[in-house]
């Protein structure tokens, strides 16, 4: 709970499974909540029941993620009065960031762009997947706050570069849920199970 994440990879590498091993462990968290964005629909239903908020498709975004700064902000206001505050931690997950434009999903990526600059400290934090990391959908000034990333098997270096910052890297990796965990600019290989 210390940082905002991003999961990429190509289709079928292995990223909605890595999500839902990670989703499987915060679900049964009792000072966990989370707020999913299943944009495909599919990918993330096992967890409605146990999510603060679900929402399909691109369905609510707008209103959920402007509701995450409100409460952010209310949580600073409470930490100016009382610096040893504690809150439940809010996982704010967007299954396929590529689903949105930020041409068209202002709103959305503006209050996503504040909860990745400011939400760590108000115990906010955002979990991102996609398949297409590029800059027109995840601007550098919103991925420089991104401070994990588990980069998945790409089939461009061009991905694996925007991805985990090495050209080649993802692209040589073995196979499903083979993958480079990176923080604070170091490398570590893993394997994701599937469970």
């Amino acid at each position: 709970t210390e940082c905002h994440m991003l999961i990429g990879g190509s289709t079928g590498s292995g990223k909605s499974v890595t999500l839902n091993v990670i989703l499987d462990y915060l679900s049964n968290r009792k000072d966990v909540e989370l707020y999913l964005q299943d944009t495909k629909r599919i990918d993330l239903i096992q967890w409605e029941k146990k999510a603060a908020q679900y929402n399909e498709g691109k369905d609510y975004a707008d209103e959920t993620s402007a509701l995450l700064v409100d409460i952010m902000n209310k949580r600073y206001r409470e930490l100016k009065e009382d610096r040893n505050k504690k809150f439940k931690h809010i996982f704010y997950v967007v299954e396929e960031l590529a689903s949105f434009n930020p041409k068209e999903d202002k709103d959305f990526y503006s209050n996503l762009s504040e909860l990745l600059a400011k939400g760590r400290a108000s115990s906010i934090y955002v979990i991102l997947t996609t398949q297409a990391p590029y800059s027109d959908i995840l601007p550098g000034v919103m991925k420089n706050n991104v401070n994990s990333i588990i980069g998945l098997k790409t089939r461009t270096g061009e991905a694996s570069k925007v991805i985990i910052g090495e050209h080649d890297l993802l692209v040589n990796l073995r196979g499903k849920g083979h993958a480079i965990f990176s923080a604070s600019g170091e490398y570590q290989e893993i394997q994701v199970f599937n469970i």
